[in-house]
């Protein structure tokens, strides 16, 4: 074979499925009732992404693009980003406020495009120094934006330790009025002190207006109950909190997960309807960046270029189910409720709610390199009623290991149950838990007692929920080899719908050798053929639509 020699094979292939799919124009207002944040006046929570400081020159201004918002959308299942205006320290927005202002207004433009919420932080530890300065900027914000429903204003990030209402409170309501003289209604979050720690001594003095709620941070290897106790003091004093930054690590941004601290912190911001982003989007050498120094500055992450910190964020992102817990007591129940409907305190096989419900339990093949892959068990309950609690249950026919895991308790070899805050998997939702393991990742079927439709076993993604009308949809598929070396080669494979509906592909593509790798798909080899299906930004293309993904093979 030549290098470089390009060869170019069309198919038509059968792919899943048509859908019908919704078109976002606009997010829901949001608006503060009690102590609760509503979207469109219902109960919800929302998860997503921080980005890193926007100084210049401090080497994370790459990150501030349009491509990176829209891959956290479509990868990751973000609904909330929250850009970081630079306004202390060097290169600062006090320095460069040309510069600055273009970065926050880019990421800001593009979460817009992409119908989500979009935080805008004035990231400051001494904001009451500068309060001309954040009264100026936040004026330019609601000018340019007050309009759009997708804004929140945060207008002071983390005060040190300095008094609430002698400090903090009259530097909010100055900003505060600012803001409500162009923009009567979005939110606007407060800034807490001790590094917005202390919402309990806000709630004991809050601020008069509509819409106002307050910052609640935390890094999971350095807090846990004492300020989960906080939070909770000041929902019960009926005020609303979001929760503006967390890491899983310490509080110094280094350090490795805090898996157990992360999983009781999910819980508590389900059981309490808590919105939270993550610090941070960033490639800085620490633990708190999600993706490792050198990777793309424009998305298109594969999973080796995750952090560890990355790796489980993103699980906890993407499996985020929103709903609240739908109880009618908002916030008193301290830390110990489930997700939506759902009690995690019991994680066992739990009561699927209709004995005939229609689930499906899956094992996926997220990436694979030489000696190990990522993988993910994923649930999916198409029924019409929630499943409360869930278990299962697989084995590997190799020597694979699970080295580590996240979004549930993994045990034995193997089993998997539900932590707190992802106990309820809604009507029409699905649930994974991720992990990382060496070996190749021979697997049995996926068993339990809530999987009433397994799929079995072999890697694959296969949706057997749809009538068979809807199964006969053709994709066309286009291989184009990228790359041969002789003894190996890599190619991009396009899959377009010709079709005049929306479907959800799956293919089976044959192919010379032996599959080492695959990005941007669900993929398994059997034989001579490469089983590929979408992930979940990709799964599904509407009329007219295209993806890629690609794979490099050995002879």
């Amino acid at each position: 074979m030549l290098f470089g020699k390009e060869r170019r094979r069309t198919f038509g292939l059968a792919a899943l499925a048509f859908l019908t799919l919704p078109v976002n124009a606009d997010v829901p207002p949001l608006s503060v009732s009690g102590n609760q944040v509503l979207s469109g006046g219902e109960v919800a929570s929302f998860a997503g992404n921080s980005f890193f400081w926007s100084n210049t020159g401090w080497q994370q201004e790459k990150m501030y693009n349009s491509a990176v918002v829209q891959w956290l959308k479509q990868d990751w299942n973000t609904k909330i980003v929250r850009v970081a205006l630079g306004a202390d320290e060097g290169g600062s927005y006090l320095e460069d406020p040309v510069g600055n202002l273009q970065r926050i207004q880019t990421v800001v433009d593009a979460a817009i495009d992409n119908d989500l919420y979009v935080i805008i932080d004035f990231h400051s530890h001494h904001a009451e120094d500068k309060k001309d300065v954040a009264i100026n900027f936040f004026t330019q914000m609601a000018e340019r934006y007050g309009d759009n429903n997708h804004v929140i204003y945060e207008i002071y990030n983390e005060p040190l330790q300095v008094s609430w209402s002698q400090v903090i409170k009259p530097y909010a309501q100055d900003v505060i009025s600012a803001i409500r003289a162009i923009d009567p209604d979005n939110l606007i979050v407060v800034g807490t002190p001790t590094w917005s720690q202390d919402v309990d001594v806000a709630s004991q003095d809050p601020i008069d207006g509509t819409n106002i709620a307050y910052a609640l941070h935390f890094y999971a290897g350095t807090h846990g109950q004492f300020l989960r106790d906080k939070a909770q003091t000041a929902l019960n004093n009926g005020v609303a909190l979001m929760v503006t930054e967390w890491g899983a690590v310490n509080a110094d941004g280094n350090g490795g997960v805090a898996q157990a601290s992360v999983n009781e912190w999910m819980s508590f911001l389900s059981a309490n309807n808590l919105s939270h982003v993550n610090w941070a989007v960033s490639d800085k050498n620490e633990g708190a960046s999600i993706i490792y120094p050198g990777a793309s500055p424009t998305g298109n992450w594969s999973a080796a270029d995750l952090t560890p910190s990355g790796t489980v964020v993103k699980g906890i992102i993407s499996n985020w189910a929103g709903a609240g817990d739908d109880n009618g007591d908002n916030g008193a129940g301290g830390n110990g409720g489930g997700a939506g409907t759902g009690g995690g305190g019991d994680n066992g096989g739990g009561d699927n709610g209709d004995p005939e419900a229609d689930v499906t339990c899956e094992h996926l093949l997220v990436s694979q390199w030489h000696g190990g892959f990522q993988g993910a068990v994923r649930i999916t309950n198409h029924s019409s009623s929630p499943i409360n609690g869930w278990q299962v249950h697989w084995n590997y026919s190799d020597n694979t290991i699970i080295t580590n895991s996240w979004g549930g308790n993994v045990s034995g070899s193997y089993s998997a149950s539900n932590v707190d805050w992802n106990a309820t998997v809604a009507p029409q939702q699905s649930v994974e838990v991720g992990f990382i393991a060496s070996g190749s990742g021979n697997v049995s079927e996926v068993t339990g007692e809530i999987c009433g439709a397994a799929t079995g076993g072999g890697n694959e993604e296969v949706d057997d929920d749809l009538p068979a009308t809807d199964k006969e949809a053709e994709s066309a598929v286009q291989r184009d080899i990228t790359n041969d070396w002789g003894s190996g080669y890599c190619a991009d494979v396009t899959v377009s719908n010709p079709s005049s509906a929306p479907l959800i592909w799956s293919i089976e593509l044959p192919v010379d050798g032996v599959v080492d790798n695959a990005w941007n798909t669900t993929w398994s080899q059997n034989g001579s053929l490469l089983l590929a299906s979408g992930v979940d930004w990709n799964a599904e293309l509407a009329a007219g639509e295209q993806t890629q993904f690609g794979y490099c093979a050995h002879y």
